[in-house]
């Protein structure tokens, strides 16, 4: 007799406390504590407008001018390399001068099974004036698994010729 009365006293006293650990820091559903409002950040729109946009020293960002890459002369190799999600595509061509920021830039095609790149590349003007022959170039752009699906043929045009991969 003595046993479950001890063991009820001992749940009835653990119940009772349970009404006191509802608002300690014992209970984890009060960790985070309660919401409360906050200020608002102010959105572009709000923004002071005497402050000027843009490259400034209030601005760590640098403004980003076009690209104004030009066609390369020759495409001579074009490789897909698979990849986890998706492929690199990998570009070989030759450039007639100094050529830099070479890019794989996207075209339209007017197949849905075609991926039409062009290879491009910014040419210093000093490159013009230095011709030392012909300068192999190379790229690559990551193409993802989503671009790949239902395409049959990835076609990479230059300024002379294109050349084109198919599955």
């Amino acid at each position: 007799m003595r046993k479950p009365f001890v063991s009820l006293m001992a749940a009835t006293l653990l119940l009772a406390s349970c009404g006191a650990v509802q608002d300690s820091r014992i209970n984890p559903a009060n960790w985070f504590g309660k919401s409360r409002e906050v200020a608002k950040a102010p959105s572009e729109d709000e923004v002071n407008p005497l402050l000027p946009k843009g490259n400034n020293m209030l601005s760590l960002r640098k403004k980003e001018k076009e690209y104004a890459g030009i066609d390369v002369a020759r495409i001579t190799d074009v490789t897909l390399d698979p990849v986890a999600n998706g492929g690199v595509l990998r570009v070989q061509g030759i450039a007639r001068i100094d050529a830099y920021n070479l890019r794989l830039v996207p075209r339209d095609s007017s197949r849905s099974d075609t991926l039409v790149f062009a290879l491009q590349a910014e040419f210093s003007p000093e490159g013009a004036a230095n011709i030392r022959g012909t300068r192999r170039v190379i790229a690559a752009s990551h193409v993802t698994a989503d671009m790949l699906e239902g395409i049959r043929r990835i076609r990479v045009e230059g300024a002379e010729n294109a050349r084109d991969i198919r599955k």
